[in-house]
């Protein structure tokens, strides 16, 4: 909510006037800034009450918002900093964001003339990769808040009505299987089953609509993973946590050589034990053709309605790029190597946002090429059901050795993990 008139702008104004005259740098002078804030409450309450000015409603709340626009991010600075927020978006002047509710709500707090475009370049220019928004570069993401939140920004000319913006916040700071467990998204024998896979060379997809819980699920699924383990994790933008000893966090950049397929590409040749991908968008798809030939686990994540779209969307996501490569030779290559599919799905309810495992399938190879085969291990047939095993393990008789061979020292089998009949969490 805009306000052209208000006396946050002249306070605003005459608390920056008095720190460069004192040559203060408020970021690095918070005490100056304070004092410099006071001078300028109190000169104006003075100058109010003797030229007829309107008074303050809340000296305290004004004292917040001018501090917070020198030395944070002005109006969005209580978004940024509530835990409880999971998503901000801008859209002009007008804020909405979005909570763990899932509800959509409208932010009133008011700002006064470029305040929000000033606190979108103010996190711009303290990003990880500092990048700028410019006529030549209309077009931003990168991560911002130490890493903490994934800033998306558009100006023109390819947005009409000023800045589109989106700021979605990491909410899991650790996540793991068990914390999943917990929160109703897994059932306990499905936890440890996706447990037990993790701790042996394998290859997953995590599919589902965005804000499903990919990257949380992702994450809890590397938590997983035995330390001696090398991983090599290739992001867009920063999401997955840095949790790991033997492990390398790696992040595109919009520059020839530096793209997440060349980052794919480059850490082939850095002994990966498994290749992670937060998020498969395009060409990089391809590149996970040459991981699976050269034996490397891999995990990633894509958006999908379905288990059995997300295998069609990495075949096209594949396709792009434009290797003159045969379809039919990317459905058998990854209905080769890619063993399981894990969907998830979401909705809002009464206590919140459900995010939901609905089902984890085993991949068949097609040695025709003509589709992929799945069996499923595990299915929920609504998003307030059980997530129920279907009776079946997964067929190939090489990795069920793997996975008993890992389960043995805690005396279990896979067949005891599906059943219930123990868990290796």
């Amino acid at each position: 909510m805009r306000v052209e008139h208000d006396p946050f702008a002249v306070i605003l104004e005459d608390t920056r006037l008095r720190l460069q005259t004192e040559r203060c740098d408020g970021k690095e002078d918070p005490e100056a800034v304070r004092q410099a804030i006071l001078a300028s409450l109190g000169s104006y309450e003075r100058t109010a009450e003797r030229d007829g000015l309107p008074d303050l409603a809340d000296p305290t709340d004004m004292f917040r918002r001018v501090f917070d626009t020198v030395v944070s991010y002005g109006p969005l600075t209580h978004l940024l900093t509530d835990p409880e927020i999971e998503e901000i978006l801008i859209e002009g002047d007008d804020v909405l964001y979005i909570d763990r509710t899932g509800a959509l709500k409208g932010d009133t707090t008011p700002s006064v003339g470029d305040e929000i475009e000033k606190a979108v370049r103010r996190l711009l220019k303290r990003s990880t990769s500092h990048r700028d928004l410019n006529d030549t570069s209309p077009i931003v993401c990168c991560g911002v808040l130490d890493g903490t939140a994934r800033l998306i920004a558009v100006q023109t000319p390819v947005v009409k009505n000023g800045l589109s913006v989106s700021i979605r916040k990491q909410v899991w700071k650790h996540v793991t299987l068990p914390i999943l467990l917990d929160a109703g998204s897994l059932s306990r024998e499905a936890a440890g089953f996706l447990w037990t896979v993790m701790r042996v060379r394998s290859s997953l997809l995590i599919s589902g609509q965005p804000g499903a819980g990919k990257t949380s699920l992702l994450a809890a699924l590397l938590d997983a993973e035995p330390p001696e383990h090398v991983l090599r994790c290739c992001e867009e933008v920063q999401e997955l946590p840095h949790a790991r000893h033997a492990a390398g966090y790696y992040e595109a950049q919009d520059r020839p050589g530096q793209r997440l397929r060349d980052l794919v590409r480059l850490v082939l040749g850095m002994r990966p034990y498994r290749i992670v991908i937060g998020e498969v968008k395009g060409e990089e798809a391809y590149e996970l053709t040459r991981a699976a030939n050269a034996g490397c686990g891999f995990c990633c994540t894509i958006h999908a309605n379905s288990a059995s779209d997300a295998l069609e969307a990495l075949v096209s996501a594949a396709l792009m790029a434009g290797e003159n490569v045969a379809e039919a030779h990317l459905r058998r290559v990854f209905g080769r190597t890619i063993q399981f599919v894990v969907h998830l799905d979401m909705a809002m309810t009464d206590e919140g946002i459900q995010r939901r495992v609905m089902e984890i399938a085993y991949v068949q190879s097609d040695l025709n090429g003509s589709g992929f085969v799945l069996q499923p291990l595990f299915t929920r047939d609504t998003l307030s059901s059980p997530l129920v095993w279907k009776g079946v393990e997964p067929p190939d008789p090489v990795l069920l050795a793997l996975l008993n061979r890992e389960l043995a020292s805690r005396d279990l089998t896979v067949h005891d993990v599906l059943v219930g009949r123990g868990s290796p969490l």
